[in-house]
């Protein structure tokens, strides 16, 4: 997402530069006046360590403040200007949903209709097809539920003249539907690859064609462009992660992230948005048409009355990040290697903001407080009053069950656990391992944070979950105490026997050397555990500095994790056989007790990582 327009020209700026020291802010420490905003974002980006940035602040009527920060190449120093452009990774999706309804409007296809009927060639498996359906609605809203793209199809270094749909099933894998369709929400990538495909298959355009022509340039964003190209390279910005260059790689997936624009073009879409299709006429979008994106509608949660979350290709932003609460703020992010940004805009407040910044490595939330915070000024929203009718029988523990990377489930799947505590007319959200969030109810079972002018989270009576509860877009299903606590305890105390053997691997090699073990097979009761320690050792190494690019090809990294993987497998099954094989060998007592303890961690550790594909895998084929 790239953000800019220039507002201050070089005396202004040179103001900026020496009322720093000058500038006051309120009590709260927000910037008063667009000159202390500046010198706050020159701060901010400080802070962060963020080499270049664009900011743009719009309402209806269009942009009223922008600013250029920084370089957009550390070793050139050359600065970010209003021309530099940016990549604006996932801030393509409202374009594409925008492309999308202004079909649907057109009559080429509806939100309902049907994915398999659309584009049977699209591979993609559905359990529930005979009911439940594949819809375009799922896929503008994430709920299809499939999982989000794998390694191997993040960047696209060797296939460059691939054709949309030939992207798409290259990691048919991952278009596995992991439960009902419209059930959950799940941000997923590749559903937006379809997306892009239907708009080419039904509008006889290339995808990036058709955004330049039917949206970009009605909106004057003349600078922008969804595809890349040797205009897009001379303008563009360098990215960053951790203070280091990153060379510019396409992705697969063009329609979900591909777009390079400034943070003042990007402003154009906030002002038309705002203005409910006014500022500019793009044919086929209308007041209605944009009403209808900002909400979901085909979740659980929707269906039972709750309308925060992610609608079509825009979403409240609060489901991603600290916002200011009492405002509701709607809009997209979006982060690309070297790029985040942020496109925000408040129908209350009839104002909006605009950030991109050429690093991903930075915490660009400090840079989105201090917008949110400068454009909401004094202006607040009553929160909404709790009211009775709370069901108390709520109350208890519940796991998440909506995942965005399958892959990583297994590593969630312990913490990934909350415990309602039902008191009156409020509910305390308490996670096994952080810190507890209250809601007070605000009727029919939904519920607000503390202040907030609009409900987040909702209760809901699903036939395929039981009591479920979704909030910011994490559904939970109702599960005992036993389910929510047996994994985190036996995860636990099996890292614990890890790192006792860890501890105790250096006394049982210079006790080796010193001939303390004459009787060799006594080895059998350590080396298992030893040999599983440095298997998993190796393969900790192995994932160090493992980019996704990396991760996604074959690599002695990736090879290293796959062998170490399946070794720690081997060497903790005969780490107990071999203590079990010794037992009546090792005359210490507490010896004994221990490499059994030691032996059986290991085992259910790497008994864990088998039962969630962890052992074996072979990363540049996911």
């Amino acid at each position: 997402m790239k953000i800019m327009i220039e507002f201050v020209v070089l005396g202004i700026a040179l103001c900026v530069c020496s009322a720093s020291a000058l500038a006051t802010t309120d009590s709260v420490g927000q910037p008063q006046s667009l000159i202390e905003l500046s010198v706050a974002l020159n701060n901010a980006m400080d802070d962060q360590n963020i080499p270049g940035m664009q900011v743009a602040l719009f309402n209806a009527e269009g942009i009223f403040w922008s600013q250029a920060f920084g370089v957009q190449n550390k070793l050139t120093q050359e600065a970010v200007t209003e021309d530099t452009l940016f990549r604006a990774g996932s801030t393509t999706k409202p374009f594409v949903a925008l492309a999308v309804m202004k079909l649907i409007n057109d009559g080429k296809f509806s939100l309902e209709s049907k994915l398999s009927d659309l584009a049977p060639e699209v591979e993609f498996s559905n359990t529930w097809a005979g009911f439940a359906p594949v819809r375009v609605i799922h896929l503008l809203e994430h709920t299809a539920g499939f999982d989000d793209m794998h390694f191997k199809n993040f960047y696209n270094v060797d296939e460059q003249n691939i054709s949309m749909l030939e992207a798409i099933n290259r990691d048919h894998s991952s278009l596995n539907v992991r439960w009902v369709p419209g059930s959950r929400h799940s941000y997923s990538n590749p559903g937006y690859g379809i997306l892009g495909y239907l708009i080419e298959k039904f509008s006889g355009q290339g995808f990036a064609h058709y955004l330049n022509d039917h949206l970009l340039t009605p909106l004057n964003m003349i600078q922008s462009d969804a595809s890349n190209n040797s205009v897009v390279q001379a303008q563009l910005s360098q990215g960053f992660v951790d203070d280091k260059s990153v060379p510019y790689r396409e992705i697969y997936l063009r329609p979900a992230g591909s777009l390079h624009s400034t943070a003042s073009e990007l402003a154009h879409l906030g002002s038309f948005l705002l203005s409910r299709g006014e500022w500019a006429s793009i044919q086929g979008i209308d007041a209605a048409t944009i009403t209808s994106m900002e909400s979901p509608r085909s979740t659980s949660a929707a269906k039972a009355g709750l309308k925060h979350g992610y609608g079509l290709g825009i979403y409240h932003l609060s489901m991603y990040h600290k916002m200011h609460t009492n405002h509701d703020w709607l809009g997209h992010n979006g982060g690309i290697d070297g790029f985040i940004t942020s496109l925000g805009y408040s129908l209350e407040l009839n104002t909006g903001f605009v950030v991109m910044v050429n690093t991903s490595t930075a915490n660009y939330n400090a840079i989105v407080e201090l917008l949110t915070g400068f454009l909401t000024g004094n202006h607040s929203l009553a929160p909404l009053t709790t009211r009775e009718g709370l069901d108390e029988t709520v109350g208890g523990y519940y796991r998440m069950m909506n995942p965005r990377n399958q892959l990583f489930i297994g590593l969630e799947y312990p913490f990934s656990v909350v415990n309602i505590v039902v008191n009156k007319q409020t509910i305390l959200l308490g996670p096994l391992i952080g810190d507890d969030v209250l809601l007070h109810h605000v009727g029919d079972q939904a519920y607000a944070k503390v202040g907030s002018a609009y409900p987040t989270g909702i209760f809901i009576s699903d036939t395929s979950a039981g009591i479920a509860f979704q909030i910011d877009g994490q559904y939970f299903k109702s599960v005992s105490a036993f389910s929510a606590w047996f994994p985190l305890v036996v995860l636990s105390v099996s890292v614990l026997s890890i790192l006792l053997t860890v501890i105790y691997q250096p006394i049982w090699l210079i006790n080796l050397s010193r001939g303390l073990f004459s009787d060799k097979s006594r080895l059998k009761l350590r080396a298992g555990q030893g040999l599983a320690i440095a298997s998993l050792a190796s393969l900790v190494f192995a994932m160090m500095n493992l980019s996704l690019f990396e991760a996604g090809r074959l690599n002695w990294q990736t090879i290293l994790i796959y062998v170490s993987s399946i070794m720690l497998m081997i060497f903790s099954f005969l780490g107990l056989w071999g203590v079990l094989s010794a037992w009546k060998l090792e005359p210490n007592v507490m010896a004994k007790y221990f490499a059994l303890f030691t032996a059986m961690g290991l085992l259910v550790f790497a008994t864990y990582c088998y039962y969630w594909n962890y052992v074996g895998i072979s990363l540049w084929t996911w």
